[in-house]
C-alpha cells in the first residue's frame, strides 16, 4: 500500500509540475533559467575533462 500511495504521489508531482510549466509563465521562465545555468556547468566540467585527458 505504502508503495501504491508513492507512485500515486509521484504521478501528481509530476503532472503538477508539467501543467505548471504549460501554463504558468513564471514557472516556466524558472526551470529555463535553471536548465541553461545547469548546461553551462555541465559544458564548463566537460572542457575540464577535456583538458585534464589531453595533459595525461
Amino acid at each position: 500500500m505504502k508503495d501504491v500511495l508513492m507512485l500515486l504521489g509521484f504521478s501528481m508531482g509530476l503532472v503538477t509540475g508539467a501543467l505548471l510549466y504549460k501554463y504558468s509563465e513564471c514557472a516556466k521562465q524558472a526551470v529555463d533559467k535553471s536548465e541553461k545555468a545547469v548546461m553551462k556547468e555541465v559544458d564548463k566540467l566537460e572542457q575540464k575533462a577535456k583538458k585534464l585527458n589531453k595533459e595525461d
